[in-house]
């Protein structure tokens, strides 16, 4: 939209400090469908979670570099993309039955 004129060349982001863990959407489809096909007892589960943490503002700056108006986009924290409390740090355990 940005490209188009459409949206001002702003990215509105939330505290860029924050860490989350991100997961390859590869593994999360295989993940998924494992969980349809498999057919676990009823005891037992699965979690997907991600094997990577990172900033959010290192997961988003890249993004305007793959924009033919790079230059001009800016990224700024949104007061109401805030979240009143937000982890530092958020792990997920691994836990399942495969």
């Amino acid at each position: 939209m940005i490209g188009n004129g459409m949206t001002e060349p702003v990215v509105h982001a939330g505290y860029p400090g924050s860490m989350r863990t991100c997961a390859d959407v590869r593994n999360t489809v295989r993940g998924c469908s494992m969980s349809e096909t498999v057919k676990p007892s009823f005891s037992e589960y699965c979690r997907i979670v991600g094997s990577c943490s990172s900033k959010t503002g290192d997961i988003i700056s890249p993004f305007p570099s793959f924009s033919s108006l790079k230059d001009r986009i800016k990224t700024v924290t949104d007061p109401d993309r805030l979240r009143p409390i937000d982890e530092d740090l958020q792990i997920q355990g691994c836990s399942g039955f495969w």
